[in-house]
C-alpha cells in the first residue's frame, strides 16, 4: 500500500449519477438511476485495484466525465443530463467506501469536467491538499 502526493487512473463506462429519487408506492425512496449501483461499484473496485490511500488527510479531486457522442448533439460539449453534480456524488461516495480516501468530506477542492469522447469513463485524478 503506498500513500502518494498525488495519483490518476481511469475507470471506463458509461458513468452513472447520484442523487435522483423515487419514491415506492410503499413510501420507500431508491435511485432513480438503476444503473447507478453497478456504476459505483466498479468504480470502487477499480480504486481498491489501485492499492493506494491517501489516509486521513485533506484532498484535491479533479474528475473528467467522458460520453459517446449522439448521432445528433444539441451542443459541441455534453451540456446535457446527467447532471455533473450527481456525477462526482458517485464517484465521491465510491472513493471513500474503498478507502482510497478517508472520507469524501476530505475533498476540499474539486474541479469536474465532462467531455464527449469515443470511450466513455471517467479520469479521476486525487492530489493531497496542502494549504
Amino acid at each position: 500500500m503506498t500513500y502518494p502526493e498525488h495519483h490518476t487512473f481511469t475507470v471506463h463506462g458509461t458513468p452513472a449519477p447520484q442523487g435522483s429519487k423515487n419514491v415506492s408506492r410503499a413510501g420507500h425512496l431508491y435511485e432513480a438511476n438503476k444503473n447507478h449501483k453497478a456504476w459505483r461499484q466498479k468504480v470502487e473496485a477499480a480504486a481498491r485495484a489501485e492499492d493506494i490511500q491517501f489516509g486521513d488527510k485533506p484532498v484535491q479531486v479533479h474528475l473528467e466525465f467522458f460520453f459517446t457522442t449522439p448521432k445528433k448533439p444539441k451542443f459541441r460539449l455534453p451540456a446535457v443530463k446527467p447532471d455533473i453534480d450527481k456525477l462526482a456524488r458517485s464517484i465521491n461516495d465510491a472513493l471513500s467506501k474503498s478507502g482510497m480516501i478517508h472520507d469524501d468530506a476530505r475533498i476540499t477542492d474539486q474541479w469536474l469536467s465532462k467531455r464527449y469522447a469515443e470511450t466513455p469513463g471517467v479520469r479521476i485524478t486525487i492530489r493531497e491538499a496542502h494549504q
